[in-house]
Parts: structure tokens; C-alpha cells; sequence
């Protein structure tokens, strides 16, 4: 410490090892804080931050998403007439505790002033580097004063996004930040409304442009364009736009108005996409497997909700999709093991020993029967392991507990016919293509496919109205939207093979 009077003065660190309990390093801290009349107050911080060992302290919530990883840098302050704040960090080393992930390289920076005339001006760039393949997204904001509130004016801008990389850095963040707290929405609680615009002293703007958004070497986005306008009783993304193709674009438009009242707060939106390629979006998510449904959709959406505060409105948002796609591949019904089962080989070589035992006839006539009826299921889930269809639509709902409901289920190829309804669940932390599936489909066939369905006895004498057989069995599907899972339903087909003959054995 140095005091020199009316002169300034100074104070200044040596290494401030921080340990836990267990004597492991959690951060090295070094610092200096100067005062001098002509310019002012002047303080500096570095830092090493040993992520793991912090990942484990109260302050986070225990959010130990990391294995491995350092974060270092520097702080920067400035008192004085005009003040300001400078910082910059360098995550290097992240390992995902999940996965073993090696996460990106992250360097963040970020700068505020505060002018004399109350103007505040903010900038947050981020880099991010994985191997050679860069990210960087920029924030600027400046407020000033205007009568008793500020004017707003903010831009978010980058050149190419890997959201892969930018979503695992952000995660670090984010999971310190608001552990997780359950797979559902908190319960319904009482909460005062709000009785002024949670921005009502904000009018302005903010904007959205990112040339290039990609995941992987399969899905990319382009001319991410949007558009905030604040008022104070009104918040308005007047526009959302973005390209994925030629022909594929999207369109949004949400907004948010304090109207007073029990739920002061209205939302309401709009959304379409068009020439939606959902294979590369499956082939994205999982490149290791074929995608579940190949082909382009059109989805036209509305979204409504309420709330007493903000954040209550759009926990409460409800959503109403109509997603419509003609021509294509579907695979939602393929087994998780592709290969004919062995079944029917398995059935004759009991029989002949049962026969040779017993010296029953019945039992291997009963035996080579299953093991015939064992080959058609086979034969059916090849075929409908993989099929072109012509026509699949899907009316979506979302409800108050953040559930997806599948309300209007209708597939139409050449030869198979499903209709019917499920539910996605909705679980923290999970994609929608993530979370559980659940759905029971009627199912009606022609041709190839109701031959094979004929000689399983499984259709019920009827046709619909395009003249598809119908089945007295449903469809049921498990899983998730990303990896439908049909098990249940050839199971039960096998099962109830089995019992009708050996039922029917005399």
C-alpha cells in the first residue's frame, strides 16, 4: 500500500492462491488499484480460474458440466469523469463431463462506458475456435437518457455461427446460472401482476443480423435477419428471417403488449417455413443414422400465451403448428436392428427336437406354422422399415405444461396408410426431437403390404375410404421424434401370433 496524500496513492497484490477444502486450487488472483488527480481511479485484476474445482462450489449449483478447462484473463476499470470497465476471458481446455467433448477455445470480451451525459455504451464480442473452425457473434448497446427513461439502440451481429460449438460454451454459462430445477414447468404459484410494462422507461430498438449459421457439415443457415422494436407498453420482433436453401425460408413475427389487468401481459405470434429439408436437419443431429423422415415441409404456426409478469407469459405460451410435407422417405417405423431375425430358424430347430422328444406331430406342425408366421412379420417390417410416401401431415399443439400434442397424424404412400394422434413430453434440457414420444396409429394397407398382412390374419374384412385393407392391430410408437422406436407393436404382433396357434391346436 502506498499513500501519498492529495497525490494518489496505491494498492497492490501479490498471487492470491484460492484453495478448497481438499487443498485443490480454485484461482490465482492478482491486483492494483491507483489513484492520481489528473487520472483518477484506476483499478486491474488478472485472473486463472481451475473451472472443475469451481464447478463444485455452492456459488455454482454444484453445475459440474466440466471435466477439464481453464479460464484466464484480465479486468480493467476507469473512474472519472467519464468511467469505464474492460474485460477480457479465454476458456481453453473445456472437456464436456458427459461426453468428453472437447469443447471450443472461447475468448470473450467486453467493454462499458458511462459518458457525462449519462449515455451508457456496451460491446460483448465472442470467439470462439474448434480446431480451426471459427465462430464470432458481436453485442453493442447504447443507452441514453431520455426524459425519465432511456433510448434504446442495440445490434447482434456475426459472420458465421457453428452452433454446435457456440451451445456448448454457452452451456458452462448458462448451467452455473439456472441449474436445473426439474423435468416440468415450476408449478402454478400466486405472482403479483405487474402494474406498469416491465420496459415501460426502454423505447427503441434492437437488431439481429448473422450471415451464416451451421450444424455440422449438414444443415446451415443464412441471412439470419431480425428486428426488436420496445415502446412502452409494447415489445415487438417485428421481423425473424432466415434462409436455408433456394427455396426454403422462414418468417416470424411475435409480440408482447401490457394491456394491465389480472394477466397484463398479451402475446401473441406468427410463423411459416417453407421447403423445410428435414433430412438434414435429422442427418445433423445424428449423422450416424439414417434420418427418421426425408423430405421437404411447409409449416404455417400461431402462438398465443399470458402471464402476470414476462417471464410467466411465455412460460404459459401455447402453440398451434399445421407441418405438411409431399414425397418423401419415412422411417419411423424401422426396427432398431435392420437384419431379418432368425426367428423362424430358431422355431424350426425346437420343433424337430420337440418332435423327436415327444413324438408329436402337433408339435411340429404348431412350430412350423409360428415359424412361417415369424418369417411375414419379418417381411412386414422390412417393408415398412423404409418406405416413399406421398402425402405426411402433422397438427401440432403445445399446452400449458409445454407438452406437444400430435392431435392429426395422416401418412399416405402406394401402399400404407397410418392416421392417428400422440404426445411429446416435454423433459428440461432436451430438444423437441428429444423428448419422449408417445403415439398409437391406425394402420391400412394395399397391395404387397396387405398380402403380408393377410397371411399374418391381422387385417379386420374392411376398407377405408381410399380403399386401404384396415388391421385390427394399431401402431404404437415410442421413443423419441429423432429415434421412433416400433418395438412394442412387432412384439405384440409375435405374441399374438404365437397364442392364436397354439390356442387353435387341438
Amino acid at each position: 500500500i502506498e499513500y501519498a496524500g492529495a497525490k494518489g496513492g496505491k494498492i497492490q497484490t501479490g498471487d492470491v492462491i484460492v484453495r478448497n477444502r481438499a487443498k485443490a486450487m480454485l484461482a490465482t488472483i492478482k491486483a492494483e488499484v491507483t489513484q492520481a488527480p489528473d487520472a483518477g481511479t484506476q483499478a486491474t485484476m488478472t485472473f486463472n480460474l481451475e473451472i472443475p474445482a469451481l464447478a463444485g462450489q455452492p456459488l455454482f449449483a454444484g453445475a459440474e458440466i466440466v471435466s477439464a478447462g481453464r479460464a484466464s484473463g484480465e479486468l480493467r476499470a476507469t473512474l472519472g469523469a467519464q468511467s469505464q470497465l474492460e474485460a477480457r476471458m479465454t476458456l481453453n481446455g473445456l472437456v464436456a463431463a458427459d461426453t468428453g467433448r472437447n469443447l471450443p477455445v472461447a475468448n470473450l470480451g467486453f467493454r462499458g462506458l458511462v459518458r457525462s451525459n449519462g449515455t451508457v455504451s456496451l460491446e460483448a464480442p465472442l470467439l470462439l475456435d474448434n480446431a480451426g473452425r471459427r465462430s464470432d457473434l458481436k453485442f453493442a448497446l447504447e443507452l441514453s437518457p431520455l426524459g425519465r427513461g432511456y433510448s434504446v439502440d442495440g445490434h447482434l451481429t456475426g459472420q458465421l455461427v457453428e452452433l454446435e460449438d457456440l451451445m456448448g460454451v454457452l452451456g458452462v454459462f448458462l448451467a452455473s446460472a439456472a441449474p436445473d430445477n426439474g423435468d416440468k414447468p415450476a408449478a402454478a404459484t400466486s405472482v403479483a401482476p405487474d402494474t406498469v410494462a416491465a420496459w415501460s422507461r426502454f423505447s427503441g430498438q434492437l437488431g439481429l443480423e448473422i450471415k451464416s449459421v451451421t450444424r455440422g457439415q449438414d444443415w446451415a443457415m443464412t441471412g439470419l435477419t431480425g428486428a426488436i422494436a420496445i415502446e412502452p407498453a409494447r415489445l415487438a420482433l417485428q421481423k425473424l428471417e432466415a434462409s436455408f436453401s433456394e427455396t426454403s425460408r422462414m418468417a416470424a413475427m411475435v409480440e408482447m403488449r401490457f394491456t394491465g389487468g389480472a394477466m397484463p401481459y398479451r402475446l401473441t405470434g406468427d410463423y411459416t417455413l417453407n421447403d423445410f429439408d428435414a433430412g438434414r436437419l435429422f442427418k445433423a443431429l445424428d449423422p450416424a443414422k439414417p434420418p427418421t423422415v426425408e423430405g421437404l415441409f411447409t409449416v404455417e404456426g400461431k402462438l398465443s400465451g399470458n402471464g402476470e409478469t414476462p417471464a410467466r407469459a411465455l412460460d404459459r405460451v401455447q402453440g398451434d403448428f399445421q407441418l405438411t410435407s409431399r414425397q418423401g422417405i419415412f422411417r419411423g417405423l424401422q426396427r432398431t436392428s435392420s437384419k431379418v431375425s432368425m426367428t423362424s430358424k430358431a422355431v424350426e430347430l425346437g420343433a424337430s427336437v420337440l418332435g423327436s422328444i415327444f413324438g408329436s406331430e402337433k408339435v411340429t406342425k404348431t412350430a412350423e406354422k409360428v415359424a412361417g408366421q415369424a418369417y411375414f412379420v419379418d417381411q412386414l417390417a422390412q417393408n415398412l422399415g423404409e418406405f416413399n410416401y406421398d402425402l405426411l401431415s402433422v397438427h401440432l399443439t403445445r399446452d400449458e405444461l409445454l407438452n406437444m400434442n400430435l392431435m392429426d397424424i395422416s401418412l399416405v404412400s402406394p401402399e400404407i396408410r397410418l392416421s392417428g394422434r400422440g404426445e411429446v413430453e416435454y423433459v428440461a434440457g432436451h430438444s423437441l426431437l428429444e423428448q419422449p414420444l408417445n403415439a398409437t396409429l391406425t394402420f391400412a394397407a394395399r397391395g404387397k403390404v396387405e398380402q403380408i398382412l393377410g397371411k399374418l390374419r391381422m387385417l379386420d374384412g374392411t376398407k377405408d375410404d381410399l380403399g386401404y385393407a384396415r388391421t385390427k392391430e394399431t401402431v404404437t410408437l415410442a421413443g423419441t421424434l429423432a429415434k421412433p422406436d416400433p418395438t412394442g407393436f412387432f412384439t405384440r404382433i409375435a405374441q399374438a401370433k404365437l397364442t392364436d396357434f397354439l390356442d387353435n391346436e387341438d
